[in-house]
């Protein structure tokens, strides 16, 4: 979520400065423009004017340097969060890759624990079978949760672990403990 800042940064600070430097300048020069260039005093006026308007300028150009520095150092930090958000997202990219992998696994898990739902209904002669293979099932599940807990993976640890749970409690039932 964006955060507002009460306080302008320094790129909108210098261009404000930079705007109310060319309102003076052009008033400035309007004001010049105005004075009537028929007596001394008028003369003197206006000369006053002109310098007043050739200040100003001065102090735009410097507000335009000002600017640009600031523009310079906004450029900067916007790319240093360019580099730190490419950073993120081949973070995310690693990490959605390795729970697409470790789904996969839970998936292929779950596959052949309906493989040997099926082999059990053929009878009781594939009933070592099965003990064997809810054993081997029970073990990976037990091995997928300790490698989604290393991974920081919570929901699919607890999800193999049921699993884990699960196989090891039918294969006892069916009279294999798994290892």
């Amino acid at each position: 979520m964006a955060t507002v800042h009460a306080r302008p940064g320094p790129v909108t600070e210098a261009a404000a400065a930079l705007e109310a430097e060319l309102i003076a300048f052009e008033q400035a020069v309007e004001d010049a423009g105005k004075v009537r260039l028929d007596t001394r005093k008028n003369l003197e006026r206006a000369a006053r004017e002109v310098q007043r308007a050739a200040a100003s300028y001065e102090r735009m150009q410097l507000r335009i340097g000002e600017l640009g520095v600031r523009l310079r150092e906004g450029t900067e930090r916007a790319t240093g969060k360019a580099i730190t958000l490419q950073e993120i997202g081949h973070q995310l990219q690693e990490r959605q890759q390795t729970y697409v992998d470790m789904m996969g696994a839970h998936e292929a898990l779950m596959q052949e624990a309906l493989v040997l739902r099926d082999l059990a209904e053929k009878g009781p002669e594939a009933l070592i079978e099965v003990q064997a293979g809810l054993a081997g099932l029970a073990e990976r599940a037990h091995e997928m949760a300790a490698a989604a807990r290393a991974a920081g993976f919570r929901d699919l640890a607890e999800d193999a672990t049921a699993r884990f749970q699960q196989l090891s409690s039918l294969s006892n039932k069916l009279g294999g403990a798994p290892s």
